[in-house]
């Protein structure tokens, strides 16, 4: 797995909340390291592989867990 720097817990909030605290928390971490995401919010799915894109960081990793409602991402800030 990964060497996490930081999680973040967005579970319950809804689209933008997820990509805004996302930005906020990369903020908080150096260079290289690594954010883990979880969220419950299916449009996320598609809206942090997109800021990542746009904001230059590395997504690394993205699934979900359909038994539990969950989407897991692992991005790396550059």
């Amino acid at each position: 797995m990964y060497a996490v720097a930081l999680e973040l817990d967005c579970r319950g909030h809804r689209c933008p909340i997820p990509v805004l605290r996302t930005r906020k928390f990369l903020e908080q971490v150096e260079t290289g390291d690594i954010l883990k995401v979880i969220t419950s919010d299916k449009n996320s799915w598609v809206d942090l592989p997109s800021f990542c894109v746009e904001a230059g960081h590395e997504l690394l990793e993205q699934n979900s867990s359909v038994k539990r409602d969950e989407f897991l991402f692992f991005i790396r800030k550059r």
